[in-house]
């Protein structure tokens, strides 16, 4: 009985910790800054106060914004175009991509202004996302030997 006791009270402290945590992750967000940890492909600027001094003798921080890194840019592009132009997950990891890193915490953020690649292609890959195709056996086969899906 106890334990369910905690149990209870556990999930109690979740829920309300998520209604003080995503209020305060939205208004970043309006306010054009980074909610949360580091965005893929992306780098954290800090955004300093003068008037206030953090722990260590830092000015503090008020929060953070993302900035494209360029040199990662075309990457993103060439994995978007590739998805856009029908080729599937399996054949663009497959594919030799090459990285100035390795992956760390993936996040989507829907912010256009941040937008690595043209509102073009972004709409090409996000059609090419939301539409239901049934893939033929030759389709199949021929994204497996790393060629363009046949339409």
């Amino acid at each position: 009985m106890l334990v369910t006791m905690h149990g209870m009270m556990d999930e109690q402290f979740l829920v309300g910790l998520s209604q003080k945590v995503h209020p305060g992750q939205e208004g970043r967000v309006l306010k054009g800054l980074n909610p949360g940890s580091r965005c893929y492909r992306y780098k954290n600027v800090p955004i300093e106060d003068p008037t206030r001094h953090g722990i260590y003798g830092r000015l503090a921080v008020e929060g953070v914004r993302c900035e494209i890194l360029p040199t990662e840019a075309a990457i993103v592009r060439r994995m978007f175009g590739m998805y856009a132009d029908g080729y599937g997950f399996a054949t663009i990891a497959g594919k030799k991509v090459s990285r100035a890193r390795p992956a760390s915490d993936n996040q989507r953020v829907d912010a256009s202004e941040l937008r690595i690649v043209s509102e073009e292609l972004w709409r090409r890959t996000h059609d090419a996302n939301t539409r239901k195709v049934t893939a033929t056996p030759e389709q199949v086969q021929a994204e497996a030997n790393g060629l363009k899906a046949p339409q």
